[in-house]
């Protein structure tokens, strides 16, 4: 048996760190030594995966960095670097067969994600990790020419982050070190790249490297537009081009916009760089971002015009559907040029149609042009067919031929193969108006059918399909609760499943729609079920809640409502507990017999948490509901016993990084009465999602103060249009508005709000996908409604 001496790891000196000062993810990092010394004498994949596994979770868990992660970088970047060139033992580890490139590149992989890494935790001073990675850069730039493509890739992604525009400001406690990279360490890797761009010859790599380069050097920007347009080069190496040209802000033009049409579909060149995939959205959207509309929507325009298969079709529209997202004027300008990509009477299965009918559902834009095609596609038996129709059910009716009628008509005439447009009525059938379809007979035959008989799940249902299938009956029973009276005809069906109550219904809705449909005193059978139902003791008490809300809502009948929510209270069952809290505001004075019940719950001792058997506390917001029930049924006489729970809520919220729906709007209606929770209002002021509100509540709790708790009514004014800027809710307008009645926005505060409402920028850019357009248009309209009131005349 032969005995190879052991790989140079590069660890040498790693046990006189003491480790047990610093921290990783999981508490004290004394395992670290052992962690790297796996990662690098790990001799087969399995091994080295379970290694590298272990290091990653560790020292960069989930993106985040820790002082652990700073200490280790020094002794990463010679386990990259051991038994390579520029190790002084390369020769003996070549010769003993332990130059491991996977063990190097694993090393360099992590490096990369220090470097990249946002997420910090315990540091000794801010940007410390990235600092210390840009401390080894010397060392590390001769791995630009390792042999191993791999390792090159690594050493490429790893550079990124470290480029001079890529590192941000330090603070000012900052370490020295962490400042950017030094002068002579970017001289020296500026120096790298220019002799590895004149030796590299792998394309994807060539690519990188491109990106890499115009990162560090602003003299090889000047290279970018004859690289972009030169027909000799790779494509990854014009299409890295071409992505730098925008990322640096360097002018653009037709001839760079018909280069790319040219490369089109550019992802398919681009798919082995690590640096450049996914490039014709990121172009467009780049171009956007940096304030270039124009360009963006020519250069999708242009690759329109050349989009002549399917590949760069797909991908044109992907870009488009980005753009979409960020541009106001993207749809009316981009849904022209994709249209013709509809045309044909039987478009094959990879051709584009879907995503083209998506984005004319998903923008909202009026588009008469569009509805004759979206017409006959809708009667197609298959999915094509019912993207048709759920985009002519969102599309603004323009069209003489799109009215409501067409379109009950079309979803009844197919209603077993229309899963997505059925999703569709329903949800626009709970929206504030609510958009209702008109009750059409073969829609209500077809709907009083598939209750009994479920249609089909569709082919591609996934592991899903019961919960798709409930879903379904869900909004089948929704359509004939909108529909109301009108569709009594359904009744047979609805009291046979609320006999039946098979899985795939919800029995809130099914009592929901008994209560819509039927007629009391025609159908006294259905008061009779629901009642029945209420009070059987063996039924979920969900259940027994629905009957009796239902009951309530068709007789007026609230005694067995009211049973169960006094039971809900007195038991405190968290689940059983919401609802009927949730429940209460409907009630309105009905309520007031449980007023003594919400007291109990109120005032009741917090519960020993070193008792096994006492149940736990309800959540604060539980309580908060339960208080503001208590105000609305006796007004402020119990305000004693609201305070505490709202101060509960806030700084609940203040320790969570969700957005408060509950306690600061309550604050602001309580006025001054919540002056005590001022410390934690000042909290939420300075918390992202919760900032407008904050402002309001505290405008609202010091109504008479110049400065409330200190902070100029101008100040809050500027908050919430940064947090309008940052997320675009209309309840942050409605918290401008309540500033504004106080004391005048200041001309570049209109000016902000102008620009919020017309900009060709969204202000809502993020929330459902098929809701984002359709949600930033009506947020634009109520910013210009505002404006409009806000401005002098």
């Amino acid at each position: 048996m032969s005995h190879l001496p052991a790989p140079t790891t590069g660890l040498d000196g790693i046990h006189l760190t003491d480790w047990s000062q610093l921290r990783h993810a999981y508490g004290p990092a004394t395992d670290v030594p052992a962690l790297l010394h796996d990662l690098a004498i790990a001799a087969d994949p399995d091994a080295l995966s379970e290694a590298v596994q272990e290091a990653w979770s560790s020292l960069v868990h989930q993106g985040t960095v820790y002082g652990a992660t700073v200490a280790a970088v020094p002794f990463l970047a010679a386990l990259a670097t051991a038994g390579t060139a520029t190790s002084t033992t390369a020769s003996t580890d070549r010769a003993a067969g332990t130059d491991r490139a996977a063990n190097r590149a694993a090393a360099v992989d992590l490096l990369a994600s220090i470097a990249a890494s946002t997420d910090e935790h315990d540091l000794p001073s801010p940007g410390a990790a990235r600092a210390a990675v840009i401390d080894q850069l010397i060392s590390l730039t001769p791995l630009l020419g390792d042999p191993s493509t791999e390792i090159r890739q690594a050493a490429l992604t790893l550079l990124l982050p470290c480029a001079p525009a890529a590192t941000p400001p330090a603070a000012p406690n900052a370490a020295p070190n962490a400042t950017a990279t030094t002068a002579v360490t970017t001289a020296a890797v500026r120096a790298a790249l220019r002799r590895r761009w004149q030796q590299e010859g792998e394309p994807a790599l060539r690519a990188d490297l491109l990106t890499v380069r115009a990162a560090f050097d602003p003299a090889a920007r000047a290279e970018l537009r004859g690289l972009a347009l030169s027909p000799t080069l790779p494509g990854p190496v014009r299409i890295a081009a071409l992505r730098a040209t925008v990322t640096h802000g360097l002018p653009w033009d037709a001839e760079l916009s018909a280069a790319v049409a040219e490369l089109a579909p550019v992802g398919a060149r681009t798919e082995h760089t690590a640096l450049n995939r996914w490039t014709l959205p990121a172009l467009a959207t780049g171009l956007h971002e940096r304030g270039d509309a124009e360009a963006a929507l020519t250069l999708l325009e242009t690759t329109a015009a050349r989009a002549s298969d399917p590949a760069a079709a797909h991908e044109l529209l992907a870009a488009a559907d980005c753009l979409a997202r960020r541009s106001r004027s993207a749809p009316a300008r981009l849904l022209p040029v994709l249209l013709p990509l509809l045309t044909g009477d039987d478009p094959a299965p990879d051709a584009p149609a879907r995503e083209v009918l998506d984005a004319l559902a998903q923008w909202g834009e009026p588009f008469p042009q569009a509805v004759p095609v979206l017409l006959r596609l809708a009667d197609r038996p298959d999915q094509l067919g019912d993207h048709a129709l759920q985009a002519l059910l969102l599309l603004p009716r323009t069209h003489p031929a799109h009215t409501p009628a067409r379109l009950a008509e079309l979803l009844g005439r197919r209603l077993a193969h229309r899963w997505r447009s059925l999703r569709t009525v329903h949800a626009r059938s709970l929206e504030h108006p609510p958009t209702v379809l008109p009750v059409d007979a073969g829609l209500l035959a077809a709907v009083r059918a598939e209750l009994l008989a479920p249609a089909p799940l569709p082919p591609d249902s996934g592991p899903w399909a019961r919960d798709l299938l409930g879903n379904r009956t869900t909004e089948l029973l929704g359509l004939l609760t909108a529909w109301g009276p009108a569709a009594r005809p359904a009744l047979p069906e609805l009291r046979h499943l609320l006999d039946e109550r098979p899985a795939r219904v919800n029995v809130r809705v099914l009592a929901g729609a008994l209560a819509a449909v039927a007629d009391p005193d025609r159908d006294p059978d259905v008061p009779a079920r629901l009642r029945t139902l209420a009070a059987a003791p063996d039924t979920p008490w969900r259940d027994r809640h629905a009957a009796a809300t239902a009951l309530h809502t068709l007789t007026g009948d609230d005694a067995p409502l009211l049973a169960l929510l006094a039971t809900a209270l007195d038991a405190r069952a968290p689940h059983e507990l919401s609802a009927a809290l949730h429940a209460l505001p409907d009630l309105g004075e009905h309520a007031r017999p449980l007023l003594p019940h919400l007291l109990a719950l109120l005032t009741a001792p917090a519960p020993d948490p070193d008792d096994p058997l006492t149940a736990p506390a309800p959540h604060p917001h539980d309580l908060l509901a339960a208080a503001e029930a208590v105000r609305s049924l006796s007004g402020d006489r119990h305000l004693d016993v609201l305070l505490p729970h709202l101060a509960a809520a806030l700084a609940h919220d203040a320790d969570s990084p969700r957005r408060s729906f509950r306690a600061l709007p309550l604050a602001a209606r309580l006025g001054p009465a919540a002056a005590p929770a001022t410390p934690l209002l000042l909290r939420l002021l300075a918390h992202p999602g919760n900032s407008a509100e904050a402002a309001r509540a505290l405008a609202a709790v010091h109504p008479t103060d110049a400065r409330p708790a200190g902070v100029s009514r101008t100040e809050l004014a500027d908050l919430v249009l940064a947090a309008l800027a940052a997320h675009g809710s209309p309840s942050d307008l409605a918290a401008l508005d309540a500033l504004a009645a106080a004391e005048p926005l200041t001309p570049a505060q209109l000016a902000a709000l102008h620009h919020l409402a017309t900009s060709d920028a969204r202000a809502v850019r993020s929330g459902s996908h098929d809701r984002m357009v359709h949600d930033d248009l009506a947020f634009r309209a109520a910013a210009r409604a505002l404006h409009t009131r806000l401005a002098p005349a």
